[in-house]
């Protein structure tokens, strides 16, 4: 893992087209399907002839456990998720480590102006994935974590970097919903801190985050910004964790979501840094977490591993050691290494500005209007 641009994420519009323009794929084919046809019958069908298959929201929970299981079946990860383990108790408990030792040789391209790119054009000749409006879902060929926890990739259908669009938001909250199926489901987003690809994506796991756990217990005290009917916005800092809390109806959160990005966008201590975390709904709520990053110090030195590359999924308190065991000195190391590249909302100026919403939305919102 390598030092993320510093530069401003620039935001993205809206639409996204069923093709990559930098793909080496001829535009995709979206074969009909015989009335009633099983849906996983419907989709090898789909794949024996091209390499993705579009579903609509409600297929979307069996749809993805298809697609694990398609390459579960057809050996595609190899060995990567040989000798995982989890590890708790790091942090007074309010950190884990996931262990894997198969996790190497991860491609890197951040540079947005490469003419290659991983995700437009996956590598791997077998793998498979599905189209869901205008995003392409594929299992993450270097997973975090064991098959059962579901790791995949959401990535735009067409070749953009790495940025925050209201719409794009949207899309991702509503994944959460159509995905959930009464099991866990975290979305996380590295944005420039942490990320291993140019190209815009998010990424989706089954697992609960310990951040989740600890705000869930009322372990982690949170100082109200703004409340309203639709929803609210809390600052919390402890420990490792720091950060924003926006709960409430998807506008508001999406709403919310742009003031805050926008200044962050804008801020010396963070220019643009940010990762942001999906949680598991509450109350029938959205809760999106916005962990503001140190632009200057990205990769926080854990002891003897050196710099560390700290992305969302790491800042929500699962840690990715790509080795079969930890040095002697981890567990003295990760707590102050998690809290160094992390920004409290606390140390910004413009914190109390939050509660007063008499600001427009950021200049984006003409280009990247919500969906109807």
């Amino acid at each position: 893992m390598r030092v993320a641009a510093l530069s401003a994420v620039h935001r993205t519009p809206p639409s996204l087209p069923a093709t990559c323009a930098r793909s080496r794929q001829p535009a995709l084919r979206l074969l009909a399907s015989p009335a009633r046809e099983p849906l996983t019958g419907r989709l090898e069908r789909i794949w024996s002839r091209q390499r993705v298959a579009a579903v609509q929201s409600a297929e979307l929970p069996r749809a993805i456990d298809a697609l694990l299981a398609h390459h579960l079946a057809n050996g595609f990860f190899g060995n990567r998720m040989v000798g995982m383990e989890r590890r708790e108790g790091f942090v007074d408990g309010s950190v884990e480590v996931r262990l894997a030792p198969n996790r190497t040789k991860v491609p890197i391209n951040r540079d947005p102006a490469s003419h290659s790119c991983d995700l437009c054009d996956p590598p791997f000749p077998e793998e498979r994935g599905l189209i869901w409006r205008g995003w392409r879902l594929w299992p993450n060929a270097f997973p975090y974590v064991p098959a059962e926890y579901q790791h995949i990739l959401l990535t735009s259908a067409d070749h953009r970097t790495q940025g925050f669009s209201p719409a794009v938001l949207n899309d991702m909250l509503d994944f959460q919903v159509a995905a959930n199926d009464g099991r866990q489901l975290t979305l996380h987003y590295n944005g420039v801190a942490g990320h291993s690809q140019a190209h815009l994506h998010w990424q989706a796991t089954r697992v609960l985050l310990p951040l989740q756990r600890e705000l869930d217990a009322e372990r982690i005290p949170r100082r109200r910004l703004l409340e309203r009917g639709q929803g609210l916005v809390e600052a919390f800092e402890r420990g490792p964790y720091a950060g924003f809390l926006v709960s409430g109806e998807h506008a508001f959160v999406v709403r919310q979501a742009a003031r805050i990005l926008d200044r962050l966008d804008r801020d010396p201590l963070t220019r643009g840094a940010y990762n942001l975390l999906l949680l598991a709904r509450r109350g029938g709520r959205a809760r999106l977490v916005i962990v503001p990053r140190r632009a200057d110090n990205l990769r926080p030195v854990v002891g003897s591993l050196g710099p560390a590359g700290i992305g969302a999924f790491n800042a929500g308190g699962v840690v990715v050691v790509p080795r079969a065991e930890l040095p002697d000195d981890f567990a003295a190391s990760i707590g102050p290494a998690m809290r160094a590249t992390v920004v409290s909302p606390f140390e910004l100026a413009w914190l109390d500005e939050l509660a007063e919403e008499r600001h427009p939305l950021p200049s984006c919102s003409a280009c990247c209007p919500l969906p109807a």
